[in-house]
């Protein structure tokens, strides 16, 4: 009886072990390191849909994949954007020629 309370006991520990690893591995895979990406201040005239168009050459996305992206990472709740805005966009820094200004 008490090998069989320990063997449960051990299982137990065992599974709860696996649930909290898989758990932290899932959560930390569907993180988006927002850092990387980069900041555009939005000007006049500007749309989701034109700022797809525009660095269209720089991200490997569809324009609704790339609004869905911006409007999740930057907390839109619409695809309004305002002149002023700082947002950040599905475009990795590192591939922006200097020549692009960026927001700081």
């Amino acid at each position: 009886m008490k090998k069989h309370l320990q063997s449960i006991k051990f299982y137990s520990f065992f599974f709860i072990f696996i649930a909290l690893f898989t758990y932290t591995v899932t959560a930390a895979a569907g993180e988006t390191n927002i850092e990387k990406y980069a900041t555009i201040t939005v000007s006049s005239g500007d749309s989701l849909w034109g700022l797809s168009r525009e660095y269209k050459d720089y991200h490997k996305m569809s324009s609704t994949d790339f609004i869905e992206w911006v409007c999740s990472n930057n907390q839109l709740k619409g695809d309004t954007i305002h002149p002023g805005d700082k947002i950040h966009i599905p475009v990795l820094k590192k591939k922006i020629p200097a020549s692009v200004v960026l927001a700081e």
